[in-house]
């Protein structure tokens, strides 16, 4: 087989994948309210009423990628708000599970969807939710999003329990290091 049949091959998979993953996600929105808010918050569609609600208001955000961060965050979104009780304190996260356990979260004013690392979904959400603050927790699964914040001289941060000297060698941070959003 050559490369470009090959090439080919590969590009007719990822074709098909990506096909089947829409058509899933958009049947199940169709089906049910807050995937289709995933859907298109992903995007950095929020609802207007978003905007409305920090206006004019200090902004923390908390990233977290999914359900063990969620759980490693939950005493300190609750200390967060005893703490800086004038702030909103938003919370996102990028799965569908972890986003219905996050609603019992204490402290959390607002709860949405974390965009897709694209630069575009990322300046929408950040026009919308105008961090002052944000907190990304465990790992920088987000460096479109963190260099997009600071950007805008958003104040960011990585918040990590397992954080060892090394760990700039875990393959995870290969991304984040390289477009340089870790110092």
């Amino acid at each position: 087989m050559t490369r470009k049949s090959l090439m080919n091959q590969q590009w007719g998979l990822y074709r098909t994948a990506v096909r089947s993953t829409l058509t899933a996600l958009l049947r199940r929105a169709s089906r049910d309210r807050e995937w289709r808010r995933f859907a298109f918050e992903s995007w950095g569609f929020h609802p207007p009423s978003l905007r409305k609600i920090l206006l004019g208001q200090s902004v923390l955000w908390i990233n977290c990628a999914s359900g063990g961060e969620i759980v490693q965050i939950f005493s300190l979104c609750r200390r967060l708000k005893d703490a800086i009780p004038e702030a909103s304190l938003v919370l996102s996260t990028n799965n569908y599970h972890s986003f219905q356990f996050a609603k019992r979260i204490p402290g959390v004013d607002h709860l949405c969807f974390s965009p897709w690392d694209l630069a575009g979904a990322c300046r929408r959400t950040l026009r919308v939710i105008r961090p002052a603050v944000l907190l990304v927790v465990e790992l920088p699964s987000c460096p479109v999003l963190l260099r997009e914040a600071k950007a805008q001289r958003t104040v960011t941060a990585l918040l990590s329990g397992y954080m060892s000297q090394d760990y700039h060698r875990h393959p995870a941070y290969d991304r984040p290091l390289a477009m340089g959003v870790l110092h």
